[in-house]
């Protein structure tokens, strides 16, 4: 996980990119944000989109769910608002299908973060 602040305080934050926010994690860690407070707004970048199975508390907040490979950033680039406040990258499994997929997932955090960072010029252009 890589989380990148473009402000320093969490509280000031009203706009945040969330990579793998379909998984398990993300969508709790949305719900558990939205908590405490309901003026954030997120940009979720999923392979599938909205995820079939999104916990029912997420179905009110406001959530921008983006098709796009999160290892791919052209695939979802033009689909980011102009300014962002936090990019959290929880992209990961703890399975896949061949080695292939689970080291994509994985092994190549490095890339991903890369990828985040390019997101942060990108937003602040």
């Amino acid at each position: 996980m890589f989380l990148y602040l473009c402000r320093q305080n969490v509280s000031d934050m009203r706009t945040v990119i969330l990579l793998g926010g379909s998984g398990y994690i993300g969508q709790h860690l949305m719900q558990e944000w939205l908590q405490s407070d309901k003026d954030v707004r997120f940009i979720c970048v999923s392979r599938k989109g909205t995820p079939q199975d999104m916990l029912p508390e997420l179905g009110k907040a406001d959530i921008k769910w983006v098709k796009g490979d999160a290892c791919d950033i052209k695939s979802f680039s033009d689909m980011l608002p102009e300014r962002a406040d936090a990019v959290i990258d929880l992209v990961g499994t703890a399975s896949g299908r061949t080695q292939a997929d689970f080291d994509r997932a994985n092994a190549e955090p490095v890339t991903v973060d890369v990828l985040s960072r390019q997101i942060i010029d990108a937003i602040r252009k």
